[in-house]
């Protein structure tokens, strides 16, 4: 049998043990898991279908944050909701941080747009270079991005979507991402000083997967190697190394701004949506 944990409530606030779970359509069934502490402790509530409300011994509901758990309290499952289920098929699927977390790197919006669904549109780009980039703040560095992001639309003229780390003070910052030449997808990684001017890739090779969501695992081993290395997935389960190299070079400290983004063509507007992300710290 399964467990539920949760990791953002006062356990001063949790009494008794729970038996009760009501359902998505409102039934309620008895001898369900029980909601489980961080410690492995059952504690009272009740699960409202796949939402994050926990009912306390009070009568009233808080937010809870679950997370999946094995028979030991143990996290499998980073979430219960996102745009990719975070089951089945994917499950190290983290649903990402609320729209209101998210802001546009200076003077990179030029027209784009951030929906709720964290959906950026970005317009039609003369130059066919400019990143439409929003971010949340770093942890700081060393850290690993794991994230999936969705081409939408038509993508060709050297769109693209990415994962970037930046360093605010300098303006600087890398970019890995998929990008789409006449009709063919490839895979670049850049070091860039603007937000909206073309640089060589450091890598360029045609990638062999086109899946709706495209997995990008994107590291910063500072105090380590010193290098930044990027891997790709399918499913964010399997990766392959693609490129590592010396970020010291370019990220003279660390990454304060972390996000995803989406590049235009010049024949047609692009977007693309964050279905997954994740930031770990040794």
């Amino acid at each position: 049998m399964s467990k539920i944990r949760y990791n953002q409530i006062n356990s001063t606030d949790l009494t008794g043990n729970g038996v009760k779970i009501v359902t998505a359509t409102g039934a309620t069934t008895a001898n369900m898991p029980l909601l489980y502490d961080a410690s492995g402790n059952a504690v009272i509530g009740t699960v409202q279908g796949n939402t994050t409300k926990v009912q306390l011994a009070s009568g009233g509901f808080t937010n809870a944050n679950l997370l999946m758990a094995d028979v030991n309290g143990n996290a499998v499952d980073s979430g219960i909701t996102s745009a990719l289920g975070g089951v089945g098929l994917f499950p190290n699927v983290v649903t990402p941080p609320a729209m209101g977390s998210w802001s546009w790197v200076p003077s990179s919006q030029g027209g784009a747009t951030l929906n709720s669904q964290l959906c950026i549109n970005a317009p039609i780009d003369a130059t066919g270079v400019t990143w439409r980039m929003v971010y949340v703040a770093s942890p700081g560095s060393p850290f690993t991005i794991y994230a999936a992001v969705s081409r939408n639309g038509y993508f060709r003229d050297y769109s693209g979507i990415g994962v970037f780390a930046r360093q605010s003070s300098t303006g600087k910052f890398i970019v890995a991402s998929f990008v789409s030449e006449t009709s063919v997808l490839k895979t670049a990684v850049t070091t860039q000083s603007a937000y909206n001017v073309g640089v060589a890739n450091l890598v360029d090779e045609t990638a062999c997967m086109n899946p709706s969501y495209l997995w990008f695992k994107y590291q910063d081993d500072k105090g380590g190697t010193n290098n930044f290395i990027w891997s790709v997935s399918v499913d964010g389960i399997g990766w392959v190394q693609l490129v590592t190299a010396s970020r010291t070079g370019y990220l003279t400290g660390d990454a304060d701004q972390l996000g995803f983004c989406v590049r235009a063509g010049q024949t047609y507007n692009a977007a693309a949506t964050l279905g997954s992300w994740n930031v770990t710290t040794p």
